[in-house]
């Protein structure tokens, strides 16, 4: 039987720090760690705010969607968060920028790959 997948659309967001990882070995690595713990608290508020979902955190990247309905707010929370992310940066004295990416479109959604069937 096959897996029950859904198909909504969403837009799809990337955000990575550019420079993050040359940074990433002049500071010590308990400073490393608070960094990231307050980057992503940033960075969640401002999406979860915005009504999207953060899907996951990869190194210093992060994934995240927001449904159709919140699209419009999602990009406005990322026009206000781009700038605030480089100022955070930059009073910490880390020589990092957000890369922001996004995309609309359909998403199908669901389990996948073995056993998910």
């Amino acid at each position: 039987m096959a897996a029950v997948r859904t198909e909504s659309p969403y837009l799809i967001v990337f955000l990575t720090l550019n420079g993050f990882t040359a940074q990433s070995t002049r500071v010590a690595d308990a400073a490393l760690a608070d960094t990231l713990d307050d980057y992503f608290a940033l960075v969640t508020n401002a999406i979860e705010g915005a009504g999207g979902i953060v899907v996951k955190f990869i190194g210093d990247g992060v994934l995240a969607v927001f449904p159709q309905a919140s699209a419009g707010s999602g990009v406005s929370a990322l026009l206000v968060l781009k700038p605030a992310i480089d100022q955070f940066m930059h009073e910490r004295d880390w020589d990092c920028r957000l890369i922001v990416r996004v995309h609309f479109g359909d998403v199908i959604a669901g389990p996948i790959g073995p056993g998910n069937h």
